[in-house]
């Protein structure tokens, strides 16, 4: 008999340039770190090799991931619309990261929470872009228990509670 874990959830992220000489005036290159901080997700139909995948995984795939580009819905959108707007405001963007995920035979929650945590960690120190989590909410269910953690962004840290 197949157990299942079922992974749903998403991050906001502000984004933004430190360096300005850095040409970062859309969302690609922050897209890209995204990419390569969380790296492949492996499915039953692609061919992705099972040890480069970083996402927590079951026996017939990984978590997916999709990336959007969310500044049309975020404050910064507005600024770029006024006829003021700095150079600073140009360097700006949300990104969304929407996650999904049904693990087979995965029993392991500690290792799930773990990686939750991880996200915050995107965009490390010594990289030109830095982003922080806005907001975060992802629904876990596994053959053990059921969690929601959503992230406080005053606390900078995720809240788990037990359903």
């Amino acid at each position: 008999m197949s157990f299942w874990t079922q992974i749903n959830g998403h991050i906001i992220l502000d984004v933004f340039s430190t360096s300005p000489d850095n040409n970062f005036t859309d969302s690609k290159k922050a897209e890209d770190f995204i990419k390569q901080y969380l790296g492949p997700y492996q499915t039953y139909y692609n061919n992705v090799d099972y040890d480069d995948v970083k996402l927590p995984m079951g026996s017939e795939g990984s978590v997916t991931y999709h990336i959007t580009d969310m500044t049309d819905y975020s404050i910064f959108t507005h600024k770029r619309k006024q006829k003021h707007i700095t150079e600073l405001d140009k360097r700006f963007f949300t990104m969304g990261i929407i996650f999904h995920g049904n693990l087979r035979d995965f029993w392991n929650n500690e290792k799930i929470l773990d990686w939750v945590n991880s996200l915050q960690n995107i965009f490390p120190s010594h990289l030109e872009i830095r982003g922080i989590v806005k907001e975060g909410l992802f629904n876990i269910a596994s053959p053990e228990n059921s969690y929601v953690l959503k992230y406080d962004s005053l606390e900078m840290k995720w809240e788990t509670t037990n359903n």
